[in-house]
């Protein structure tokens, strides 16, 4: 990092994203961005997208109480904790035990690297961690088949996060219900709701905040689940 870096004020710019953790041995660590008087909220769900509820607390390898740089906020019987460095060059690892799962999941965390060009960084205010895996609080019954939820869809998981592929023509609605869009990709419908498409897809991903993206063959009228009433949506395709 240049001295340029180092003294000039940075804007920190908000990044709120979601991924697929693996349990695999070998398998890539969870990194999450961090800068000083921002907190990064730090989320835990399952495969279906439910809450999964940490354990125990997190164990912080620098703890801010004993000198350390990273100061780690619980709250007891949650899925979320929160991570609040005390300077721009804090770094260290968390490790996370959620409930009924025997292997931990550690997270590296590092402070975020600055554009010295722009002046910004790109800081993780929320970062959403999926579990490949059931919680034992989710219902048994679930309206998605599991066979169909694309854990690691990298397309599918853009989409959910608000950045759909640039091939991706957004289409236009009548009767979308809440913040519902919808993209063509060739012959092949992205759907991101907020509420539950009834029409048969080919594959989905939900996030913890109630999102869902479903990937279907193009077709001019979807059907949500709107409040248990059903609802039909006009879609102008290309």
């Amino acid at each position: 990092m240049s001295a340029a870096a180092k003294t000039s004020p940075l804007t920190p710019i908000p990044r709120i994203s979601s991924q697929t953790v693996s349990l695999s041995a070998g398998a890539s660590i969870p990194q999450v961005r961090v800068f000083p008087n921002q907190a990064t909220t730090v989320t835990f769900s399952d495969a279906t997208g439910h809450p999964w509820v940490l354990g125990a607390p997190p164990y912080n390898s620098s703890p801010c109480a004993s000198g350390g740089e990273l100061c780690v906020g619980y709250i007891p019987g949650s899925a979320v904790f929160t991570i609040q460095p005390t300077n721009a060059y804090a770094s260290g690892n968390i490790t996370v035990l959620l409930k009924g799962l025997a292997t931990p999941v550690i997270i590296n965390v590092k402070g975020a690297e600055p554009s010295v060009k722009s002046k910004t960084v790109d800081v993780d205010y929320r970062l959403d961690l999926r579990i490949p895996k059931r919680s034992p609080d989710t219902p048994v019954y679930t309206a998605t088949p599991e066979k169909k939820i694309s854990l690691y869809d990298k397309q599918l998981q853009s989409v959910l996060d608000g950045i759909p592929p640039e091939d991706a023509q957004r289409l236009k609605l009548k009767n979308a219900p809440g913040s519902t869009k919808v993209w063509q990709i060739g012959d092949e419908l992205y759907v991101r709701s907020n509420m539950q498409l009834q029409d048969e897809f080919e594959k989905t991903l939900s996030a913890i905040d109630g999102t869902h993206v479903y990937v279907l063959p193009a077709t001019p009228v979807l059907t949500f689940s709107v409040n248990g009433q059903a609802r039909d949506v006009e879609v102008e395709l290309n």
